[in-house]
């Protein structure tokens, strides 16, 4: 076997430190699909107007949107992506944004600042700062840099949601969705959890084929799921192995990763209806037992595992593969009041 290295999830970069690496959710069998790379403009649904109130929108270049007048700011979430675990208290979510310049950015800053706010379960709400610069890198297809954040830590190992109220003239889109397509702005809610608790968020398979790519909300210890994996798709259990570049792993890989692959021992003709995880497998903090006990998670019968429920209904084409590939995700749960 070939050796392999540890590796640094992307997913570590939405912990608070404002790094603005793609969540590794966002990949589709190896190749990634980064919010904040390439064409910017949402692939799915309206595209965002060409009007704006003066002060905030304009072409940095020119002043000017193509055709005279000015141009709609396209804000768009780069970090904290919806489902993510092992969040810092103080996080720092990063967006992008086109048609801002040092000119205009004070009255989007205000802007965004007056309908951005952190809120739990129970309603509580916490106001959010924001803070932005200008981008420089010629490589960037970005404008302008901001960040929000809550004005005061929030508490430990508790879901919140970052909500953002609606405003034609700086609408916010979530980052491109796991099948590519752009999600309304006019619904902008993200939620996370502020406490290691590693869950399953995407799980992709080409019917008839025996590969499942997994992909999760916080990295994990990808040795430690060896042997702690299977897949149902009816009565009995399907076991397998995790699979790395080419290869089963083994329990002592040193690998940390957002995601792995599981090859079935059999192909599979239907989608699985569940997943078993063994709670044994370690997260950024917790094992994924200790996560869902904390997180509100789903145990095994046994008690010792965590069942993902898949369910055969909630499996659709995944868009970013020309239909070759089915994908199942979690369920986006809105705030309350939402």
């Amino acid at each position: 076997m070939r050796p392999v290295f540890a590796l640094v999830s992307l997913t570590m970069a939405v912990t608070g430190c404002g790094t603005e690496e793609p969540d590794p959710a966002y990949r589709l069998n190896g190749a990634p699909t980064s919010p904040g790379s390439g064409d910017e403009r949402p692939s799915g649904g309206s595209a965002p107007p060409t009007e704006a109130a003066p002060g905030i929108g304009s072409d940095p270049s020119s002043g000017e949107a193509p055709g005279g007048g000015d141009s709609i700011p396209i804000v768009r979430q780069r970090s904290l992506f919806d489902g993510t675990t092992s969040v810092d208290v103080l996080p720092r979510v990063s967006f992008g944004a086109n048609w801002i310049t040092p000119k205009t950015a004070d009255a989007a800053i205000a802007n965004l600042s007056s309908r951005a706010a952190f809120s739990d379960a129970q309603g509580s709400s916490i106001d959010a700062v924001v803070d932005g610069e200008p981008i420089t890198d010629p490589y960037e297809s970005w404008h302008y840099a901001l960040w929000i954040s809550p004005a005061k830590p929030l508490e430990a190992d508790t879901w919140y949601w970052l909500t953002i109220t609606h405003d034609p003239n700086l609408p916010v889109w979530d980052a491109i969705n796991r099948d590519g397509v752009a999600a309304d702005p006019e619904t902008f809610y993200s939620r996370f959890f502020t406490g290691s608790a590693p869950t399953v968020l995407r799980v992709v398979h080409e019917v008839g084929g025996s590969l499942y790519q997994v992909f999760l909300s916080e990295p994990i210890g990808v040795g430690t799921a060896v042997g702690r994996v299977s897949v149902h798709s009816g009565a009995a259990p399907v076991t397998g192995c995790v699979w790395w570049l080419d290869s089963c792993i083994s329990d002592q890989t040193p690998l940390l990763n957002s995601g792995f692959d599981f090859r079935a021992d059999v192909r599979q003709n239907t989608v699985a209806t569940a997943m078993r995880l063994g709670g044994t497998i370690q997260g950024s903090g917790r094992t994924v037992l200790e996560g869902a006990m904390v997180a509100g998670g789903v145990l095994a019968e046994d008690g010792k595992d965590v069942e993902v429920l898949l369910g055969e209904d909630a499996w659709g084409p995944c868009t970013s593969s020309n239909g070759t590939a089915l994908c199942w995700n979690a369920e986006k749960v809105p705030p309350p009041g939402f």
